[in-house]
């Protein structure tokens, strides 16, 4: 960002420089999407100056990069929106507030299986291949991590780096008992509410 920001020309390269392994579980995973998180929340609240305002302190940044760094610097918001999912019918459950309108099945299906299936059709563009479950239940499961990484950059929380574990460890000492608590807790107030 600062590169393209003071004017200098980024090139794409097709060779592979650098490869890595994956997070081998639960918990070194949102570990990871933790610290991924924090980062892009911090350099957004850091330059938003520079991602926002054209022409401030001289800026290099093209449209299409201003765009793209924006992009990628509120993708993790995504955690939000799906706390919201989340909430919203456990609101219906417990205290009967009603986010929408009721609506009849067949508008809804009118409306929404459309909208569903294009959206999967444009994730399966944008990733050149076919779309895992996996990938989007952990998406979707990393919620309450990339939430609490928006909060500790709000509140200007300094976060400790941690860095990614490489090996498996046994189930017992994982660590995926706290890392899916929050889970644990949102799947006993969903069955509470039904």
């Amino acid at each position: 960002l600062l590169l393209h920001h003071r004017g200098w020309r980024g090139v794409y390269l097709t060779d592979v420089l650098a490869t890595g392994l994956g997070p081998p579980d639960i918990a070194a995973y949102f570990a990871q999407q933790r610290r991924w998180s924090t980062g892009v929340f911090g350099v957004v609240r850091r330059y938003w100056r520079v991602l926002l305002l054209p022409g401030k302190g001289g800026s290099g940044l093209t449209p299409a990069q201003r765009i793209q760094y924006l992009l990628s610097g509120t993708h993790y918001l995504s955690g939000v929106c799906n706390l919201l999912y989340l909430m919203v019918p456990l609101s219906y459950f417990y205290v009967g507030a009603c986010a929408i309108r009721p609506v009849d099945p067949d508008t809804l299906f009118r409306y929404l299986l459309p909208y569903w299936l294009l959206t999967l059709l444009a994730f399966r563009g944008a990733s050149r291949g076919p779309l895992h479950w996996r990938g989007m239940a952990l998406g979707f499961g990393s919620f309450p991590v990339t939430v609490s990484s928006l909060w500790s950059v709000i509140i200007g929380r300094r976060v400790r780096f941690v860095v990614t574990g490489k090996k498996r460890r046994p189930p017992g000492k994982s660590g995926a008992g706290v890392a899916l608590l929050p889970h644990g807790i949102a799947l006993a107030l969903c069955f509470g509410g039904l």
